[in-house]
């Protein structure tokens, strides 16, 4: 069985600030015409400072490819919310212990990374500093 779903319109804002669309459906009479209210956001650009943790040999917890997908993925999710993300640096942390994590028990991983980040001058943070490990 198929279902008729109508027409599909795609709308892009020019200018940051709210809108409406008046839709008009066939033959119904102007007073019935559905509003759309809306806003066309102000795009926000987010540099994420990547961390990856790597083992004694230096072999990364993953590569800087994986990293990549992971913002690309991240700026496909949030396009509709006017935000996208860029890798504004990455560095590799030396650290076994961080690199191992037994069972995917990462208890303390994230204590000790922060201790580290801020040795640097830099803490965790959601969405603007990330971290990545094997957990």
């Amino acid at each position: 069985m198929t279902v008729d779903t109508g027409r599909e319109a795609v709308v892009r804002g020019v200018n940051p600030g709210p809108f409406t669309l008046e839709i008009s459906i066939d033959d119904l009479p102007p007073s019935y015409h559905p509003y759309i209210h809306g806003q066309v956001l102000e795009p926000t650009v987010t540099p994420i400072h990547v961390y990856i943790i790597c083992d004694a040999s230096g072999t990364p917890a993953v590569s800087t490819a994986t990293v990549d997908a992971w913002v690309a993925e991240a700026n496909r999710i949030y396009k509709q919310a006017a935000m996208s993300f860029y890798v504004a640096g990455v560095e590799h942390v030396v650290s076994n212990e961080w690199f191992e994590i037994n069972n995917g028990n990462c208890s303390g991983s994230r204590r000790e990374a922060d201790g580290y980040l801020r040795e640097v001058g830099g803490q965790i943070r959601p969405v603007r500093r990330a971290m990545v490990t094997r957990c």
